[in-house]
């Protein structure tokens, strides 16, 4: 607003008595100090505005903390009532005829403002019975207090139990197992006889002569000074001895286990040597099984089959055959392993398999051999210091298969193939053999392939066709 300027006249320092103070107009330094303040004022508003959300959101949470502890109150409150009912009268009055105790246990409770829309009004104001009453309104929030004609919830079905892990199983029971009868001594061919067919007899003595096996059983342990001769199927020989009388002169038939026109026949684990034949003789023999044998110490042969057939020889050892006397059987022949006919009129050796064998010290001839072979099998072997490391031939001979053996030490050849179609012969490992690694003759035709052959005067000579 704008000051008239008052007359000189009434200019005075001085007022009069009764008068009104005359009016003075603001300082430049006034207004400049009040318009300030009127700048500011629109911030200080703004403060109040801007703290209102906070607050009401604080009110929220503490008037839902307070709504859900009344809540618990109420429903013990409810509790207590319903117990306190069956012995209050109709009147609402306690046996004493005080005021039942529910009407005085929740105290009143004042919520906080703004109420949330989720929470009852409560009257803070309200006596005790209006504070039962809110506990009413709290219960009908509840879904059993849902009306009548509401569509009933699901029922609750229980989650199926999880599985439990194999870890966490009861390890099987492992049967133990059957325990052995004790080693017997005595008369072994007298346990023989008697016993039952099919029956085994745990052996833990030495018997000397001439065993004879001729019906189904199973013999365990033992030793024999002599041989044992077997005639009948289904015989199972383990962990025994079989030791001949010598080593040093042929003797055709000395043999330390013979077994003829038998089928189903098992050696395991058998130690034959010192005779002047062979270690184990098989003639027509169908269906056998020679696992981890120690053969030593024979004239003519360790294992020697004529005429059989579907056999496996596993593992084990055979050595120092034909070390002496060798000379008398057939112009020194020997053989470590041999699978043959008998004669050309009779059936070949045929599905036989020679299988981790190690033959070592056969000097005047064959480590490994099969004579007129059909399907038969020689592989993963070990041969070493033979005059022939592996030798196939005979008439007519039919897929024989020579793989992954290691030879060494052999005075003639590593591998021979002779009069052999088809054969293969495929990575072996030849070494050290004084004229040829591998000899394919003319009469043979087959696949010669990855073999690594070292240290012979002729590695290959390959005379023969590709079929």
């Amino acid at each position: 607003m704008r000051y008239k300027a008052l007359p000189l006249s009434i200019r005075s320092s001085s007022t009069r008595p009764g008068a009104t103070a005359p009016r003075r107009s603001p300082s430049t330094h006034h207004r400049k100090r009040l318009g300030d303040w009127l700048a500011t004022l629109p911030i200080f508003l703004l403060i109040p505005a801007l703290m209102l959300p906070l607050l009401i959101t604080a009110a929220n949470s503490s008037h839902k903390s307070e709504s859900r502890g009344l809540t618990s109150r109420v429903e013990r409150g409810l509790q207590a009532r319903e117990i306190a009912v069956a012995d209050k009268p109709a009147d609402g009055r306690g046996a004493s005829g005080g005021r039942s105790p529910q009407a005085t246990a929740e105290p009143a409770v004042t919520p906080s403002s703004p109420q949330p829309v989720d929470a009852p009004d409560v009257d803070p104001s309200a006596s005790p019975s209006s504070a039962t009453s809110a506990s009413n309104a709290v219960e009908s929030t509840e879904p059993a207090a849902a009306p009548t004609n509401a569509p009933a919830p699901p029922p609750s079905v229980p989650s199926p139990p999880l599985p439990v892990p194999p870890s966490a199983l009861p390890a099987p029971a492992i049967p133990a197992p059957p325990i052995a009868p004790p080693p017997i001594v005595g008369d072994l061919q007298v346990l023989i006889n008697t016993a039952a067919a099919g029956a085994t007899i745990n052996y833990g003595g030495t018997w000397n002569g001439a065993l004879s096996i001729a019906k189904p059983i199973t013999v365990v342990g033992g030793r024999v000074n002599g041989s044992v001769r077997i005639t009948a199927s289904n015989v199972t020989l383990r962990s025994m001895a079989v030791i001949g009388p010598q080593a040093s002169a042929y003797a055709s038939g000395q043999n330390a286990i013979y077994a003829e026109a038998v089928s189903n026949l098992t050696l395991d684990g058998v130690e034959a040597g010192y005779v002047g034949n062979a270690g184990v003789r098989l003639h027509y023999v169908t269906g056998f099984t020679i696992i981890n044998p120690n053969i030593h110490d024979a004239v003519y042969a360790g294992i020697i089959t004529t005429s059989s057939t579907d056999g496996v020889i596993a593992g084990g050892i055979i050595q120092r055959i034909g070390m002496n006397g060798s000379s008398a059987a057939n112009s020194n022949n020997a053989y470590g392993i041999a699978l043959s006919r008998f004669t050309t009129a009779d059936p070949k050796a045929a599905r036989i398999t020679v299988r981790n064998v190690t033959v070592r010290d056969v000097p005047t001839w064959s480590g490994i051999d099969t004579h007129g072979g059909l399907d038969v099998i020689f592989e993963g072997n070990v041969v070493e210091r033979t005059y022939r490391g592996i030798m196939v031939t005979g008439v007519g001979g039919e897929r024989v298969t020579v793989r992954n053996n290691a030879i060494s030490g052999a005075s003639y050849m590593g591998i021979a193939v002779v009069d052999t179609r088809p054969y293969a012969v495929t990575g072996n490992s030849i070494g050290a053999s004084l004229t040829y690694g591998v000899f394919v003759d003319a009469s043979a035709c087959g696949t010669l392939s990855g073999n690594n052959v070292v240290g012979s005067a002729t590695l290959v000579l390959d005379q023969g066709g590709r079929c």
